[in-house]
């Protein structure tokens, strides 16, 4: 089968990604613009460097996020981070509104679930009903749960355990 990329969908979470580092530029023109001109020529440089950084490492992170079906896996991709899941190792697939553990809700996402791992990997693709039609050919193994009805019996079937 070929490689078929899926792009990452644009909300809150990649603004929470950058907000510390425009919060860290924020105080450094701040300093530049109201501070002590040799306290700024001794630290400026050094924030500079450090909100130069933090920023690129997150523009880095929300730009190339994105989910990709290999050969032999599901690889999801973040900046320099790279997870591969194998097709072989996913138990559950759950589309749509997730519930998490941690009893948040996770709106138009894709939690997938593999053996062995303590938690799922919670992806928003912009495509998500591609991506799942992409997984079920992928990986025909798995458990997938694409509505709200097979969610409630999956969630009353964990609490009875």
């Amino acid at each position: 089968m070929q490689t078929k990329f899926y792009r990452a969908a644009w909300g809150a979470r990649q603004l929470l990604q950058v907000a510390p580092a425009l919060c860290m530029a924020l105080v450094w023109i701040g300093l530049w613009v109201w501070g002590d001109r040799q306290q700024f020529r001794m630290t400026g440089g050094i924030l500079g460097l450090m909100v130069l950084l933090w920023l690129g490492l997150a523009l880095w992170r929300v730009l190339t996020e994105g989910y990709s079906l290999d050969e032999g896996c599901l690889v999801i991709r973040s900046g320099p981070q790279r997870i591969r899941i194998r097709y072989g190792s996913i138990v559950r697939v759950m589309a749509g509104d997730v519930t998490l553990p941690e009893s948040r809700m996770a709106r138009g996402a894709l939690l997938v679930e593999q053996q062995g791992a303590a938690r799922g990997q919670l992806l928003y693709p912009r495509d998500l009903a591609g991506l799942v039609q992409e997984l079920k050919a992928r990986a025909p193994g798995a458990v997938y749960v694409t509505n709200e009805l097979e969610l409630e019996a999956l969630r009353r079937k964990g609490k009875k355990k």
